[in-house]
Protein backbone atom coordinates (compact mmCIF):
# COMPACT_ATOMS: atom_id res chain seq x y z
CA UNK A 1 0.00 0.00 0.00
CA UNK A 2 2.81 2.43 0.88
CA UNK A 3 4.46 1.79 -2.48
CA UNK A 4 1.17 2.58 -4.24
CA UNK A 5 1.00 5.99 -2.57
CA UNK A 6 4.70 6.54 -3.28
CA UNK A 7 4.09 6.05 -7.00
CA UNK A 8 1.00 8.30 -6.95
CA UNK A 9 2.98 11.09 -5.31
CA UNK A 10 5.88 10.47 -7.69
CA UNK A 11 3.65 10.79 -10.76
CA UNK A 12 2.15 14.05 -9.47
CA UNK A 13 5.64 15.42 -8.79
CA UNK A 14 6.70 14.27 -12.26
CA UNK A 15 4.01 16.40 -13.88
CA UNK A 16 4.83 19.37 -11.63
CA UNK A 17 8.57 19.19 -12.35
CA UNK A 18 8.09 18.77 -16.10
CA UNK A 19 5.48 21.53 -16.41
CA UNK A 20 8.06 24.23 -17.37
CA UNK A 21 9.28 21.88 -20.12
CA UNK A 22 5.68 21.45 -21.24
CA UNK A 23 5.30 25.23 -21.63
CA UNK A 24 8.55 25.38 -23.58
CA UNK A 25 7.43 22.61 -25.95
CA UNK A 26 4.05 24.30 -26.40
CA UNK A 27 5.86 27.40 -27.65
CA UNK A 28 8.09 25.33 -29.93
CA UNK A 29 4.99 23.61 -31.34
CA UNK A 30 3.46 26.95 -32.27
CA UNK A 31 6.56 27.72 -34.33
CA UNK A 32 7.21 24.30 -35.90
CA UNK A 33 5.48 20.95 -35.38
CA UNK A 34 8.45 19.08 -36.84
CA UNK A 35 10.88 20.78 -34.47
CA UNK A 36 8.58 19.92 -31.59
CA UNK A 37 8.57 16.22 -32.44
CA UNK A 38 12.34 16.18 -32.92
CA UNK A 39 12.91 17.74 -29.51
CA UNK A 40 10.19 16.13 -27.41
CA UNK A 41 10.82 12.48 -28.30
CA UNK A 42 14.33 12.28 -26.73
CA UNK A 43 13.08 14.28 -23.75
CA UNK A 44 10.08 11.98 -23.26
CA UNK A 45 12.20 8.83 -23.53
CA UNK A 46 14.62 10.18 -20.94
CA UNK A 47 11.81 11.17 -18.59
CA UNK A 48 10.13 7.77 -18.96
CA UNK A 49 13.44 6.04 -18.25
CA UNK A 50 13.90 8.02 -15.02
CA UNK A 51 10.31 7.31 -13.98
CA UNK A 52 10.72 3.57 -14.63
CA UNK A 53 13.89 3.50 -12.50
CA UNK A 54 12.19 5.35 -9.64
CA UNK A 55 9.19 3.00 -9.55
CA UNK A 56 11.34 -0.11 -9.92
CA UNK A 57 10.13 -1.12 -13.37
CA UNK A 58 12.85 -3.24 -15.01
CA UNK A 59 12.44 -3.77 -18.74
CA UNK A 60 13.97 -6.57 -20.77
CA UNK A 61 13.75 -5.90 -24.50
CA UNK A 62 14.54 -8.21 -27.40
CA UNK A 63 14.59 -7.52 -31.13
CA UNK A 64 14.47 -3.72 -31.11
CA UNK A 65 18.11 -3.44 -32.16
CA UNK A 66 17.34 -5.38 -35.35
CA UNK A 67 14.57 -3.08 -36.54
CA UNK A 68 15.30 -0.93 -39.61
CA UNK A 69 15.07 2.80 -39.04
CA UNK A 70 12.08 3.39 -41.30
CA UNK A 71 8.35 3.97 -40.79
CA UNK A 72 6.48 0.87 -39.62
CA UNK A 73 3.23 -0.13 -37.98
CA UNK A 74 3.81 -1.74 -34.58
CA UNK A 75 1.01 -4.04 -33.42
CA UNK A 76 1.00 -5.36 -29.85
CA UNK A 77 -1.14 -7.25 -27.38
CA UNK A 78 -2.76 -5.04 -24.75
CA UNK A 79 -2.77 -5.81 -21.03
CA UNK A 80 -2.09 -2.51 -19.27
CA UNK A 81 -2.10 1.26 -19.37
CA UNK A 82 1.70 0.89 -19.25
CA UNK A 83 1.95 -0.83 -22.65
CA UNK A 84 2.50 2.31 -24.79
CA UNK A 85 4.98 3.63 -22.21
CA UNK A 86 7.01 0.40 -22.36
CA UNK A 87 7.07 0.47 -26.17
CA UNK A 88 8.09 4.12 -26.24
CA UNK A 89 10.84 3.42 -23.71
CA UNK A 90 12.22 0.33 -25.47
CA UNK A 91 12.64 1.61 -29.03
CA UNK A 92 15.96 3.11 -30.18
CA UNK A 93 16.28 6.84 -29.57
CA UNK A 94 16.38 7.66 -33.29
CA UNK A 95 13.12 5.83 -34.05
CA UNK A 96 10.37 8.45 -34.22
CA UNK A 97 7.01 7.15 -33.06
CA UNK A 98 3.37 8.13 -32.94
CA UNK A 99 0.61 6.04 -31.43
CA UNK A 100 -3.14 5.54 -31.23
CA UNK A 101 -5.05 5.72 -27.93
CA UNK A 102 -8.71 5.56 -27.01
CA UNK A 103 -10.64 8.83 -26.91
CA UNK A 104 -11.31 8.56 -23.17
CA UNK A 105 -7.69 9.40 -22.34
CA UNK A 106 -8.14 12.78 -24.01
CA UNK A 107 -10.16 13.83 -20.95
CA UNK A 108 -7.21 13.35 -18.57
CA UNK A 109 -5.55 16.73 -17.93
CA UNK A 110 -1.77 17.04 -18.39
CA UNK A 111 -1.42 13.42 -19.53
CA UNK A 112 -3.47 14.02 -22.67
CA UNK A 113 -1.55 17.22 -23.39
CA UNK A 114 1.77 15.38 -23.25
CA UNK A 115 0.34 12.54 -25.34
CA UNK A 116 -0.79 14.96 -28.05
CA UNK A 117 2.61 16.63 -28.25
CA UNK A 118 4.31 13.21 -28.45
CA UNK A 119 2.31 12.28 -31.54
CA UNK A 120 -0.71 10.49 -30.07
CA UNK A 121 -3.89 10.28 -32.14
CA UNK A 122 -7.05 9.73 -30.11
CA UNK A 123 -9.59 7.42 -31.72
CA UNK A 124 -13.33 7.22 -31.11
CA UNK A 125 -14.35 3.82 -32.44
CA UNK A 126 -18.02 4.49 -31.68
CA UNK A 127 -18.12 7.23 -34.32
CA UNK A 128 -16.97 5.83 -37.71
CA UNK A 129 -16.30 9.27 -39.17
CA UNK A 130 -13.94 10.17 -36.31
CA UNK A 131 -12.25 6.77 -36.58
CA UNK A 132 -11.61 7.39 -40.27
CA UNK A 133 -10.17 10.83 -39.51
CA UNK A 134 -7.78 9.25 -37.00
CA UNK A 135 -6.59 6.74 -39.61
CA UNK A 136 -6.03 9.55 -42.12
CA UNK A 137 -3.95 11.48 -39.58
CA UNK A 138 -1.84 8.37 -38.92
CA UNK A 139 -1.33 7.88 -42.65
CA UNK A 140 -0.06 11.46 -42.84
CA UNK A 141 2.28 10.72 -39.92
CA UNK A 142 3.73 7.72 -41.74
CA UNK A 143 4.27 9.77 -44.89
CA UNK A 144 6.17 12.28 -42.74
CA UNK A 145 8.52 9.51 -41.61
CA UNK A 146 6.97 8.42 -38.31
CA UNK A 147 6.07 4.91 -37.19
CA UNK A 148 2.70 4.20 -35.60
CA UNK A 149 2.01 1.98 -32.60
CA UNK A 150 -1.42 0.39 -32.21
CA UNK A 151 -3.01 -2.28 -30.01
CA UNK A 152 -5.47 -3.98 -32.41
CA UNK A 153 -7.39 -5.77 -29.64
CA UNK A 154 -8.87 -2.36 -28.88
CA UNK A 155 -9.04 -2.82 -25.12
CA UNK A 156 -7.04 -4.31 -22.28
CA UNK A 157 -7.32 -8.09 -22.30
CA UNK A 158 -6.37 -10.16 -19.25
CA UNK A 159 -7.20 -13.58 -20.71
CA UNK A 160 -4.57 -16.04 -21.87
CA UNK A 161 -5.66 -15.76 -25.51
CA UNK A 162 -5.80 -12.51 -27.43
CA UNK A 163 -9.15 -11.41 -28.77
CA UNK A 164 -9.68 -10.88 -32.48
CA UNK A 165 -8.22 -7.71 -33.90
CA UNK A 166 -10.67 -4.91 -34.55
CA UNK A 167 -11.73 -4.42 -38.17
CA UNK A 168 -9.65 -1.75 -39.85
CA UNK A 169 -6.87 -1.84 -37.25
CA UNK A 170 -4.27 -2.43 -39.98
CA UNK A 171 -5.56 0.17 -42.44
CA UNK A 172 -2.58 2.46 -41.84
CA UNK A 173 -0.25 -0.24 -43.17
CA UNK A 174 -2.61 -1.22 -45.97
CA UNK A 175 -2.84 2.37 -47.21
CA UNK A 176 0.88 3.13 -46.94
CA UNK A 177 2.46 -0.31 -47.54
CA UNK A 178 4.78 0.06 -44.54
CA UNK A 179 5.99 -3.15 -42.84
CA UNK A 180 3.97 -4.46 -39.89
CA UNK A 181 5.84 -5.50 -36.74
CA UNK A 182 4.34 -7.96 -34.23
CA UNK A 183 5.13 -6.95 -30.64
CA UNK A 184 4.68 -9.15 -27.55
CA UNK A 185 4.44 -7.44 -24.15
CA UNK A 186 4.36 -9.52 -20.98
CA UNK A 187 3.64 -8.75 -17.31
CA UNK A 188 2.80 -5.06 -17.65
CA UNK A 189 -0.55 -5.72 -15.94
CA UNK A 190 1.32 -6.87 -12.82
CA UNK A 191 2.49 -3.28 -12.28
CA UNK A 192 -1.05 -2.11 -11.56
CA UNK A 193 -4.15 -3.82 -12.95
CA UNK A 194 -3.71 -7.36 -11.62
CA UNK A 195 -2.49 -6.03 -8.25
CA UNK A 196 -5.96 -4.84 -7.23
CA UNK A 197 -5.30 -1.58 -9.06
CA UNK A 198 -2.43 -0.68 -6.76
CA UNK A 199 1.00 0.20 -8.09
CA UNK A 200 3.88 -2.18 -7.53
CA UNK A 201 7.33 -2.74 -9.02
CA UNK A 202 8.19 -5.57 -11.35
CA UNK A 203 10.04 -6.87 -14.37
CA UNK A 204 8.55 -6.38 -17.83
CA UNK A 205 9.47 -8.21 -20.99
CA UNK A 206 8.92 -6.97 -24.52
CA UNK A 207 9.89 -8.65 -27.76
CA UNK A 208 9.81 -7.27 -31.30
CA UNK A 209 9.23 -9.75 -34.10
CA UNK A 210 10.54 -9.43 -37.62
CA UNK A 211 8.85 -6.77 -39.80
CA UNK A 212 6.31 -8.27 -42.19
CA UNK A 213 6.42 -6.61 -45.65
CA UNK A 214 2.96 -6.20 -47.10
CA UNK A 215 3.67 -4.15 -50.21
CA UNK A 216 3.56 -7.16 -52.51
CA UNK A 217 0.99 -9.20 -50.60
CA UNK A 218 -2.02 -10.52 -52.46
CA UNK A 219 -5.52 -9.55 -51.36
CA UNK A 220 -5.94 -12.95 -49.72
CA UNK A 221 -2.66 -12.58 -47.81
CA UNK A 222 -3.71 -9.16 -46.56
CA UNK A 223 -7.04 -10.53 -45.37
CA UNK A 224 -5.17 -13.21 -43.44
CA UNK A 225 -2.64 -10.76 -41.98
CA UNK A 226 -4.54 -10.07 -38.69
CA UNK A 227 -4.61 -13.80 -37.91
CA UNK A 228 -0.94 -14.13 -38.84
CA UNK A 229 0.01 -11.27 -36.51
CA UNK A 230 -2.02 -12.69 -33.64
CA UNK A 231 -0.37 -16.07 -34.13
CA UNK A 232 3.13 -14.58 -34.15
CA UNK A 233 2.49 -12.45 -31.05
CA UNK A 234 0.96 -15.43 -29.27
CA UNK A 235 3.97 -17.62 -30.16
CA UNK A 236 6.35 -15.01 -28.72
CA UNK A 237 4.30 -14.78 -25.51
CA UNK A 238 4.31 -18.56 -25.11
CA UNK A 239 8.09 -18.64 -25.54
CA UNK A 240 8.62 -15.77 -23.08
CA UNK A 241 6.50 -17.52 -20.45
CA UNK A 242 8.28 -20.84 -21.02
CA UNK A 243 11.70 -19.23 -20.62
CA UNK A 244 10.58 -17.61 -17.37
CA UNK A 245 9.81 -20.96 -15.70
Amino acid sequence: MLFHYYVCVLVVLFFVVTFPAFIFFEIVGLVSKKSLRKMIQPFARGAIHVLCVLIGCRITCEGAEELPNEPMLFTANHRSYFDPVIVYHSLPADHELGFIAKIGLKKVPLLSWWMSMMGCQFINRKVPKEGLQCVQKCIAEVKDGYSIFIMPEGTRNYEEDMVEFLPGSLKVAERTNVPVVPVAIWKTDELYESNNHRFTHGKIQIRYGKPIPIAEMSREERLELPNRLRAEIDAMLVEMKANHK
